[in-house]
């Protein structure tokens, strides 16, 4: 096509350009861009790269120059499967080797593309209730004469019959992958849940919805899911109701009058007080009143939360929660004690394994007050039961040995027992009877050793009592068998256990 005014005025230009860039290439340099190409040109060329995943692979292809050899896509695919790639996209390849060969570079062609494995899905588990108790946000009121809302919901959970507890999203197996060279990309297995209905729930038409059955306590123990009955008692726990024992969960709307007992196997509520009687729970107990009267008794696999507690006992395998104040009570937790009034503790004894926090501790009047932190209450039952069960097992072997050795030694002649047939079988059995019982003895013995061990000072880094108000004289502090009697009023202080000097010092509350 021929070029007219501008146009060629332009080409003319270019030329002219190009003719003096090639005069100065030759004269700067001894080689010339004409002695870089042998007689028999250059062949086509081929550059592989593997992506860092080993999934996908591309390949830049140079064109041949000065009448060299042309590339042949099947020679470059026998070449590529030598090199181990596998599945390769021959199609693409012969269309980009044409491209190349008709003097066009071809850069980044993907030649060969793995495949990526499936990751898998983790199982998800989504708990439509609350699996704690309630705790208080606010300090309560101090009047004394406030009065017990009995609308309040309350600590114990009930659902309904058809209401929805869990959603569990089942784990979803991933898929193992391959890369270019064929080599397997393995998954690791998802992380399951495994939740399965108990009594009073069911699995939904969905398959991963847990709807309750019946109306009750949502429990999750352990991998079952379950609804226990509540069982109210509308009035107070007196004559008229009996001793109430239930499976499930109770909640008492009223009093629970002197001298009886509630047994719960999962929580415990009462919305009045507990007035001289023992209340049972395998999980919380929570009293909205006080606790009362010197045969008044809590003893819960879990927390305690009471308002007050004046002359009671309290066991908790968890934490107290006492929301005003203490008075002459004897109060042992696994966990932690803790007040949220500010009067505190007034007399009695306070045993926590973790931590003890208080208002105040004592009177101005020298109250005698004791604290200890750093014990654990109930290894130290468990050591009582040990040192008994010993001191009974040694009466025993002590009474059948003297038996065993008077026996023997009557019917001894010339140095050998000759028992009558009639008494052999029965010094047999005696002997096993005796053996047995020394050997109970040493395994009691290593007990005693382990659990003493556990109350030692050196063997735990329990033990820390805070007074966030004062702390009056006449109050005995203790962490982990070291003692101190508070001889001066002190006001937020900590009291803890040096551990390099092992004796028991304080410092400011925090």
């Amino acid at each position: 096509m021929a070029l007219v005014g501008d146009d060629a005025a332009r080409q003319k230009l270019l030329e002219e350009n190009l003719d003096r860039l090639l005069k100065n290439l030759e004269a700067s340099s001894p080689v010339v861009a004409k002695d870089l190409i042998p007689p028999e040109g250059v062949e086509g060329t081929y550059r592989v790269s593997v992506a860092p995943d080993r999934f996908s692979a591309t390949v830049d292809l140079f064109p041949p120059l000065g009448g060299g050899k042309p590339l042949d896509w099947i020679t470059l695919v026998d070449e590529l499967n030598g090199q181990g790639f596998v599945a390769l996209l021959a199609e693409s390849l012969s269309q980009a080797v044409d491209r190349c060969n008709q003097g066009a570079p071809q850069k980044g062609i993907l030649v060969a593309q793995g495949i990526p494995p499936k990751l898998p899905r983790e199982a998800r588990l989504e708990i439509l209730f609350s699996l704690e108790a309630p705790r208080e946000t606010e300090e309560p009121p101090e009047d004394e004469d406030s009065q017990v809302d009995y609308r309040d919901r309350g600590h114990i959970l009930a659902v309904r019959e058809g209401d929805p507890l869990a959603i569990l999203e089942p784990a979803e197996a991933g898929v193992p992958g391959v890369d270019v060279f064929g080599v397997p990309v393995p998954v690791e297995p998802p992380q399951d849940v495994r939740l399965l209905p108990g009594k009073g729930v069911t699995l939904g038409e969905d398959g991963k919805t847990f709807v309750a059955t019946q109306t009750g306590q949502p429990v999750l123990d352990g991998a079952v899911l379950r609804v226990d009955p509540v069982y109210v008692v509308s009035s107070d726990v007196d004559l008229g109701t009996g001793n109430v024992v239930f499976e499930g969960s109770v909640l008492v709307r009223g009093n629970v009058r002197e001298g009886f007992v509630v047994t719960a196997g999962v929580d415990l509520e009462v919305f009045g007080n507990v007035e001289g009687a023992r209340l049972q729970a395998a999980r919380d107990v929570v009293i909205h009143g006080g606790l009362l009267g010197q045969g008044a008794s809590v003893e819960a696999g879990r927390d305690v939360k009471a308002r007050h507690v004046e002359h009671g006992k309290v066991y908790a395998d968890r934490d107290i929660l006492v929301t005003q104040y203490a008075l002459h009570g004897s109060l042992f937790a696994c966990g932690s004690i803790l007040f949220q009034g500010r009067k505190g503790v007034i007399g009695g004894s306070l045993e926590a394994y973790d931590r003890i926090d208080v208002f105040t501790a004592g009177t101005p009047l020298g109250t005698k007050t004791h604290l200890l932190a750093g014990s654990h209450f109930r290894v130290r039952q468990q050591l009582g039961g040990v040192r008994e069960r010993s001191e009974d097992l040694e009466a025993q072997t002590a009474r059948i040995g003297s038996v065993i050795k008077t026996t023997l030694a009557r019917y001894t002649r010339d140095g050998r027992p000759t028992l009558p047939p009639e008494l052999a079988d029965r010094m047999e059995k005696l002997l096993a009877h005796y053996n047995k019982l020394v050997e109970e003895a040493r395994a009691l013995e290593g007990r005693r050793h382990a659990l003493e061990g556990l109350l030692r000072p050196q063997t735990s880094n329990k033990g820390i009592i805070k007074i966030r108000g004062t702390v009056y004289p006449g109050v005995l502090v203790e962490i982990r068998g070291k003692k101190r009697e508070i001889l001066d009023k002190q006001r937020f202080v900590s009291f803890y256990l040096d551990q390099d000097q092992q004796e028991l010092t304080f410092g400011p509350y925090q």
